[in-house]
């Protein structure tokens, strides 16, 4: 008969395994057809690469930095919905 030690070994991993499994990763899944019933808008775009800047915020109270990049999108064809301008 083999010693508990070596049977506990694989129980624990099995059970470790199975209770830090996360939900959270799972995301629903949604039909296409779902998917464009329910967007309000749907547009051929491309991203302009000379529109592309880095905005430093800094906190004035620890002085703190974040960033975060802003972009230009040029819409060539809007498929669904309307809009004004031809970027966003």
């Amino acid at each position: 008969m083999p010693p508990i030690r070596s049977r506990a070994i694989p129980i624990a991993l099995v059970l470790s395994l199975l209770l830090t499994y996360a939900y959270a990763w799972r995301r629903r899944h949604y039909s296409d057809i779902e998917i464009t019933s329910r967007a309000q808008l749907i547009v051929v775009a491309a991203l302009d690469p000379f529109s592309i800047i880095l905005a430093v915020h800094t906190n004035s109270v620890g002085g703190l930095e974040s960033w975060d990049y802003l972009a230009n999108i040029k819409i060539a064809e809007v498929l669904k919905g309307t809009i004004e301008y031809r970027i966003i």
